[in-house]
């Protein structure tokens, strides 16, 4: 979902690069004051390109909204 001039990882590639907690559950993140710290980049890093990914899904969860939602549809 990356637009075109930007290389995006793939979903084989993924695993490689980050460590995601599925245990988890929606009601777990829905009941946090706080975004629950489920994603994080395997090499340490602390950078995101569109803001900190366990902000994005606790908003998400709470609001229902996505404020990086790609409206148009990229290739075929």
């Amino acid at each position: 979902m990356a637009v075109p001039q930007h290389y995006a990882w793939t979903f084989d590639e993924l695993p490689q690069l980050i460590d995601v907690n599925w245990s988890t559950t929606v009601d777990e993140i829905r009941g946090s004051t706080s975004p629950p710290d489920n994603v994080r980049l395997k090499s340490g890093r602390q950078v995101s390109y569109n803001g900190d990914p366990n902000k994005l899904i606790h908003d998400f969860v709470l609001t229902g909204d996505d404020p990086h939602q790609i409206s148009e549809r990229i290739g075929n």
